[in-house]
């Protein structure tokens, strides 16, 4: 290094460090590219890939294999993830990993058996995920509830799981894990949902996010975020009780050394990766039917619960409790625009679809792509900066 007397390295050793400082040099990542089990690539990714030899699937493929039990499904359930040389998928509760060369079952976890996990009467359309890291696969499979488990890339065996598979406490019993969960260096971090019931009285459903040691299943930090307390109904008999409230969950996004989590509960939340201090809380207005699970709903409110989507400064959240898109600041938690989801079938703004809604991220011209799953205007593109629609699909 450079003293007061000058450089302490010989002019031959100085000039063999700089040459090795420029060939360490990195390219910048693309601020809107992000990949969900970095480096392998997953369904979850939001990454601009060249243009496929074979856009319409017309030509033979390599190898395929049906999913089991699907012939009737209308819903999309995984997200694959390609490593090296496997394919990983779950579908219905089990977990599928493939040889990526000729298709061969390497391996299936089987742990919760099949189990239909999407609901369309409850609009619960869990994107059933899992993420790689340090050689173990992480995914949350349904045992008595949703549970977090880890297992071995190479043979599938389990190798720790957090409740309710594994409970330690009754209060484990009472703890979703219903996303998939994000990761970071040798540390796994997931959303959780937590029923505070005593007998047949609930008073309330916490949301928060919990740091587990990637290797063991140790938990480092447990961050709650918000609550919902159920309403109460009358009973024929003139008696009041509570009901049990409806839940949503998304995967939260780590970002830059930042947690960002979607509660689906009407609260948005920036957490340290490290602490889990949390940076700022975002509240927005959420349909409070929706998590009556007495209560009938509208089903014209739904987003696919997603990560959120991180560009330059900004993440953009759709709950699922809400009908608008939000653009907030990563730094403050500011809200800079919001968007209604969709449009009524003559034009006029601030109507719903009736069905799912998701954000496909960044276009090569920096517009934001949302996607929807009616016929009319299929297909959204949005100036970013103030969440205008730009360009709107035809029928």
């Amino acid at each position: 290094g450079s003293g007061k007397n000058g450089s302490r390295l010989s002019a031959e050793q100085e000039q063999r460090l700089r040459a090795v400082v420029e060939k360490a040099q990195a390219e910048p990542p693309d601020p809107a590219e992000r990949q969900a089990s970095a480096p392998h690539l997953s369904g979850g990714d939001y990454c601009a890939f060249e243009p496929v030899k074979d856009p319409l699937a017309v030509s033979a493929p390599v190898w395929s294999e049906a999913l089991p039990g699907s012939q009737r499904d209308h819903q999309v359930f995984t997200q694959p993830l390609v490593t090296e040389d496997s394919v990983l998928f779950k579908h219905k509760n089990i977990l599928y990993c493939r040889s990526i060369l000729n298709g061969r079952l390497r391996w299936q976890c089987d742990l919760g058996g099949r189990v239909n996990v999407q609901n369309r009467s409850e609009l619960a359309f869990r994107m059933e995920e899992c993420l790689v890291q340090d050689n173990l696969v992480f995914t949350n499979l349904y045992r008595r509830g949703f549970s977090l488990a880890a297992l071995d890339l190479t043979t599938g065996q389990l190798r720790w799981a957090a409740r309710p598979m594994a409970p330690a406490t009754r209060q484990d019993t009472l703890i979703r894990y219903e996303a998939a969960p994000a990761a970071g260096p040798r540390t796994l971090y997931a959303g959780y949902i937590y029923d505070n019931i005593e007998g047949d009285t609930h008073f309330d459903t916490a949301y928060g996010v919990r740091a587990f040691e990637a290797g063991t299943g140790r938990v480092l930090w447990d961050q709650p975020i918000c609550r919902l307390t159920p309403g109460k109904i009358s009973t024929n008999i003139a008696v009041q009780r509570r009901v049990q409230i409806r839940s949503f969950a998304s995967p939260p996004l780590l970002h830059q050394g930042t947690l960002y989590y979607n509660t689906n509960a009407g609260a948005v939340a920036a957490l340290d990766a490290r602490t889990g201090r949390i940076k700022w809380v975002m509240r927005h207005p959420y349909w409070t039917n929706l998590h009556d699970a007495n209560a009938g709903f509208n089903q014209s409110v739904n987003w696919y619960p997603q990560r959120p989507v991180a560009i330059g400064e900004n993440i953009y959240v759709a709950p699922v409790d809400c009908p608008m898109l939000f653009c907030i600041e990563r730094a403050t938690g500011k809200v800079r625009w919001t968007h209604m989801k969709g449009k009524d079938y003559n034009g006029h703004a601030g109507h719903v679809y009736l069905d799912e809604a998701y954000v496909l991220g960044p276009t090569q011209q920096g517009l934001l792509a949302i996607v929807y799953s009616g016929r009319s205007g299929p297909i959204e593109l949005l100036d970013p900066k103030d969440g205008q629609t730009v360009w709107e699909s035809p029928d």
